[in-house]
This record gives structure tokens, sequence and C-alpha cells, in this order.
């Protein structure tokens, strides 16, 4: 069970007696249940701030919404320990409305709950510290070590589509770091990256480019090539973390999607030895990645010569959600809006880590590592 389901599970609690007050001459008599609106709310508003905004839980933060201003006049009069248990003809019609549609609203939440975390095999260390840079952003940068250290051990960078998760894909993460990669991702906030002050914070990102993409194929309050430009200067923060943090010839290399694979072509251009291999999650279109490999995302046997090829592509036919990162898991609802099916269990994901896992192995064993 996700965090997000739990606090959707904790809203509904609180709104369930205060929609049934109208209806129940018990619950009537509690005065209590009038301050019960604004307590969701907050909650609410406690979830977007932890986890972000997304699609699936849109519907019950809506609702949430209605029924404080619906109970507003109500908790006026309690705070100023006035009654609260009159309901006239009009506020019972409104109450039936709001609890038909409070029913319906938990049917969507149950139905596209977002799927747990990903449950790693062995010990891995996490640790996560704060970064300032020069450019005025600061990132929240995650590490995973695997188990057993070893000096000079290959680190892996991930670098997310707007529209997926914050840290990149969170189950290649994991499966990356039982495999003995140390694995690198960052959380950037910075007033400068984007034209729009609300661009800066990065669950806003997240939120308005799955926002964008479901109502118009497009980011909402930008555009692609800036976008792809704030992407290739969090792509040199993360090297330049990696170098500060690892010893010299330490291997690296980097896994993208969506949009992060377009500023990672860009970076590669500009400093093609940074990195030891790269593989994205959708079909390369920039003439840089004219020499890429395309891989199956899911099966299918890996061919004996991919390790010679730097830079490859995991897609398959269907590859309208694979560039948007784990949001088939994380985020159902807007996976559903966007024509693609939920990812249970996280075996997709898990699937495409592994395949990510299979290759890195015969990269290495290309260069002698």
């Amino acid at each position: 069970m996700s965090d997000l389901f739990i606090g959707e599970i904790l809203v509904s609690f609180l709104l369930v007696p205060v929609l049934l007050r109208p209806f129940v001459r018990v619950l009537q008599q509690v005065e209590g249940l009038s301050a019960l609106p604004a307590v969701a709310l907050l909650l609410c508003a406690c979830v977007v701030a932890g986890l972000g905004l997304s699609i699936s839980f849109l519907p019950l933060f809506v609702c949430t919404i209605l029924i404080c201003v619906a109970e507003s006049a109500r908790f006026a009069r309690f705070c100023r320990r006035l009654p609260t248990d009159w309901y006239p003809p009009a506020s019972l019609v409104l109450h039936a409305a709001l609890l038909v549609m409070f029913v319906l609203v938990i049917g969507v939440s149950v139905a596209f709950a977002p799927e747990g975390a990903y449950i790693p095999e062995g010990n891995i260390e996490a640790r996560e510290e704060s970064r300032s840079f020069s450019s005025g952003a600061r990132a929240r940068m995650r590490v995973l070590v695997p188990a057993e250290k070893r000096i000079g051990a290959p680190v892996v960078v991930l670098v997310s589509d707007p529209s997926g998760d914050l840290h990149g894909r969170e189950t290649a993460a994991w499966v990356l770091a039982t495999e003995g990669y140390t694995v690198v991702s960052g959380r950037f906030t910075s007033l400068y990256d984007y034209r729009h002050p609300a661009l800066a914070l990065p669950h806003a990102r997240s939120f308005l480019a799955r926002a964008g993409a479901i109502l118009g194929g497009h980011p909402l309050l930008t555009d692609e090539d800036e976008t792809r430009e704030a992407k290739r200067r969090e792509i040199g923060r993360l090297v330049g973390f990696v170098k500060a943090e690892f010893p010299s010839g330490t291997p690296l290399y980097a896994v993208a999607d969506g949009s992060g694979g377009a500023a990672l072509a860009s970076f590669i251009a500009a400093t093609p030895d940074v990195f030891d291999g790269v593989a994205v999650t959708q079909r390369p279109v920039d003439p840089v990645q004219a020499g890429f490999l395309l891989l199956d995302p899911e099966s299918g046997t890996m061919p004996e010569n991919s390790g010679d090829f730097r830079f490859v592509a995991f897609a398959g036919r269907d590859e309208s959600l694979l560039h948007l990162g784990e949001i088939a898991a994380d985020d159902p609802l807007a996976a559903r809006l966007l024509g693609g099916q939920r990812d249970s269990g996280r075996r997709s994901g898990e699937r495409l880590a592994r395949r990510v896992a299979t290759w890195l192995a015969a990269r290495r064993s290309h260069d002698g590592a």
C-alpha cells in the first residue's frame, strides 16, 4: 500500500461523518464534526507538500475543497460556539449531492490507487543530502549504495522526465543498487531554470507536465526547448556531484526518461567523454544518437554485441508511457487518461530495470571493467 493511498484513506475517514451528519440524528449532536472538513483539507495539503499532487489524488483533493466550501458557514458558527445542527431542505439536497460525488470519488481513488513502493532484495544504504549550486539552484541528492561497498564501483545517474518520478525510475534505482551499482539522482529547485516561477518547485513541474500531457500533449507553462535546457543543466549538476563525491576514473553511466534523454543527447554532444554508457527509454531522434542500439524494454534475447554500443534505447511497439518513467505505477489515473494501463506490482518497471542491468553488465565487460 502506497503512502498516497494511506493519505487518501485518512482524508476519506474524516469526510464520511461530515457527509452523513444531516441524515443521522446522533451525528447532528456532535458539534465538533463541523471542524473535520478543515482538518481534511489540511491533511490534503500535507499530502501534496510531501508527495506532490498526482492526477490520481486530484479528484479527492477537489472533492475535499468543495465540501469545505459547503461547510464553511457551519464551521464559522462552530468557531463562534453557535449551534451547527441545523439543516434546511436546500442543505439536505446539497449534502446528498456531495455524498453521491464523494462515493464516486472514493471509487476512483480505490480503482486507481498507486502501487506500493518496490521492496529491494538485500541491504541497500540510502542517504539524502542537500546541495547548493552556483546557478542559484538547490537539490536534494539521493544516493543508493550497495551493501558490498567497493572502491571504484560503477555509478549510475538517473535523469527523469518531468512527468515521471522526481528522482527518476524508483524501481530501477533499487534494482541497479542490488546489482552492485551506486545510483545517484537529484530533486532540483531553481528560480532560474524556467521562466515561470511556479516551475521552480519540483512537485509543481511534475503535476503540470502530467496535466499538460493529458490535456494537449504539451507541458503547461513551458515548452520542450526550455524543459530540455533545464534538464541539461540538471545533468551537469549530477555529473558535478558525482565527480566531487567519487574517485576519479569511476565508471559513470546514465539512464534517462523522456525529455531527460533528449537533454542527455545535448549534454553528450558538448561533453562526449563523460559517460561510459547511456540508456534512454524512447527512440532517439537527435543526430548525436545515430549510433544507438534499439532493445525491447521487457523481453527478448539480449544481442551478443549489445555491450559494443555506448548508447542504447529501450523502446517497444507501445512506447506511449515508457518515456514517462513509472507513471503507470505511481499515478495510474494519469496513465489511463494517457491511454496506458496500470503497472501492477511494478512488474513492468522491474523487468525494464533488469534489462538495463543486463546491458550495463555487457557494457562493462566490453570495457574490461
